[in-house]
């Protein structure tokens, strides 16, 4: 027969190890952890080793549309005309031999749509684009899956990010694009910061 001592301390050790499994990489993140479905968000993602998409940081998107004075007039999830941010900062995976589509992230295949907007000086063709380089996109996810682009454009830096609706919300994974993105406690999930300092500074 156990000891009263015994008892208590093998309790003592289930809830120790219990706390330190949580606390480990990879456990699931509090259902949602405070992300809305429908809202438009920045996530910089990680392709991890088995192919799977990874939530290094997600955060609410500015909606901010530059100018032409250089002044940025902020948007509420989207343009001015109502339609939503959607693009993403990636590296080409693969190009097709038509070279009419490539792919990005593993499975989202890109055409370029140049009846979506009106492209600049800066603005590269598929002819342009090589495997392996950095680019920017910006357009729209269509019904089939496929991303029409309409523009792109060099990456200024080299970082794997999504701005799009965040979808089919679990407790760890969610959908952007089409695109299935595991979280975990891991993941930095920025809120509403400025309006938790503000009521910091009324307070």
């Amino acid at each position: 027969m156990k000891s009263k001592f015994e008892k208590i301390l093998r309790g003592s050790l289930f809830v120790a190890l219990s706390m330190l499994l949580f606390a480990l990489p990879g456990c699931p993140a509090d259902e949602g952890d405070g992300l809305v479905e429908g809202t438009v968000y920045e996530a910089e993602i990680q392709t991890l080793d088995d192919g799977t998409l990874y939530a290094i940081e997600i955060e609410p998107s500015d909606g901010e549309d530059e100018e032409e004075d250089g002044e940025t007039e902020e948007e509420e999830d989207g343009d001015d005309d109502g339609e939503i941010d959607t693009g993403f900062s990636v590296q080409i995976d693969a190009i097709a031999d038509d070279r009419l589509s490539f792919t990005v992230f593993g499975t989202l295949t890109v055409v370029l749509d140049l009846e979506l907007g009106d492209p600049d000086d800066e603005t590269l063709l598929i002819s342009d684009l090589a495997v392996g380089m950095w680019i920017e996109a910006e357009g729209e996810l269509a019904a089939d899956g496929v991303f029409h682009a309409e523009e792109i454009e060099a990456a200024d830096e080299e970082e794997s990010e999504i701005e799009a609706v965040l979808e089919n919300l679990t407790d760890t994974t969610f959908t952007m694009l089409g695109l299935t993105i595991s979280y975990d406690e891991g993941t930095e999930i920025d809120g509403d910061e400025e309006e938790e300092e503000v009521e910091e500074e009324d307070d």
